[in-house]
């Protein structure tokens, strides 16, 4: 029996060691999903705004419609009289209109044509968006057909096609931002409006210790489960069962809903607010080859942090089933029960 009291302390120990290295490591994990976790509402709006150009689609969609009203005065030719019902007729001269192409052209490397590659994509073009995508495509093809300097006849058609294109955009702009207000609103991100009682997530290893500790308890006074009458140590055997379910429970619950999500593509969960209804993972993957930059903002470091997190939830549940075997066989074996020790006596 002294060997077996000495194998069952030095397990207990065993334990108490794997329980800290558990809650270190979860606490790691969780301090590096908490912030992507918490940022995500801020950080969609930041990639569709910012990453994205829609904040400042209106101010370049001005710019071209200005720049090519510019353009067509340098042909004698006012761009609000003329371009709505302007027709092609032989115009004598020519002009140089290099400063105000460029412009253009620094308006769409700006924003507008990556709000032209986003309003056309196959998820994130809904009906609103690709209206808005034909207006900036227009304006493309035109300026293709655009050179430095050309006669007045046929740039002026070209510039007032930009211009009436610039307009319309312009005019779609409360619609633009309403649907990617909607895509920011959507129940999917606004769960994350939540965040701030995700720090509650530290506390749930302390389950498993807080268990630990009844369980040091009902080990001390001699881990006997059967022909106990002492009150105290009964008690300490239920807190610790309870505290430990709870623990158990909880970890598995995390485990098992991060394997949902990852799985989320078997489980044909779709992002309705978008074309198409991709599912979750359809959506993501998406995202990361097309639009890198908002992938690396918004999800990059939340897809990691929730793989740690899920992880390190795994590890505690492999610790819960050892302190529970270890318990069982306290149990089963009782190398401190009364009997034993009067024996050896």
């Amino acid at each position: 029996m002294v060997i077996w009291r000495t194998v069952s302390t030095a397990l207990l120990l065993v334990c108490w060691l794997l329980v800290i290295a558990g809650v270190m490591i979860y606490h790691v994990a969780v301090s590096r999903v908490l912030p992507p976790l918490q940022d995500l509402p801020e950080n969609v709006a930041t990639g569709f705004g910012e990453l994205l150009g829609f904040d400042y689609l209106e101010q370049d969609a001005r710019l071209v419609q200005d720049s090519a009203a510019t353009a067509l005065t340098r042909c004698n030719v006012s761009a609000s009289a003329a371009c709505p019902t302007y027709q092609p007729i032989p115009v004598p001269g020519s002009s140089n209109t290099s400063a105000e192409r460029q412009a253009i052209v620094d308006a769409f490397g700006h924003s507008l044509g990556t709000i032209l590659r986003v309003a056309d994509d196959q998820y994130f073009g809904t009906g609103v968006l690709r209206q808005t995508a034909r207006g900036l495509g227009n304006i493309t093809a035109d300026l293709a057909r655009l050179n430095d300097i050309m006669a007045c006849a046929a740039s002026n058609a070209i510039f007032c096609s930009i211009y009436e294109a610039g307009g319309t955009v312009l005019s779609q702009v409360q619609s633009v931002r309403a649907e990617i207000d909607r895509f920011k609103g959507s129940k999917e991100v606004e769960i994350f409006e939540y965040a701030v009682y995700f720090c509650l997530l530290y506390i749930l290893p302390y389950f498993l210790v807080v268990s630990m500790i009844f369980l040091t308890c009902f080990w001390a006074q001699g881990g006997d489960c059967y022909g106990s009458s002492r009150s105290m140590a009964v008690c300490t055997a239920i807190l610790f069962a309870l505290f430990l379910i709870v623990a158990f429970a909880l970890m598995t619950t995390v485990v098992v809903a991060g394997r949902a999500v990852a799985r989320a593509d078997a489980a044909e969960v779709h992002v309705t607010q978008l074309r198409g209804d991709p599912t979750v993972v359809q959506l993501l993957g998406h995202i990361e080859a097309n639009f890198p930059e908002v992938w690396d903002l918004v999800f990059s470091n939340f897809i990691r942090g929730l793989s740690g997190w899920v992880g390190a939830s795994a590890v505690l549940l492999a610790i819960c089933i050892i302190v529970m075997l270890y318990s069982c066989c306290l149990c089963c074996c009782r190398p401190y029960h009364t009997g034993a020790l009067l024996e050896e006596s």
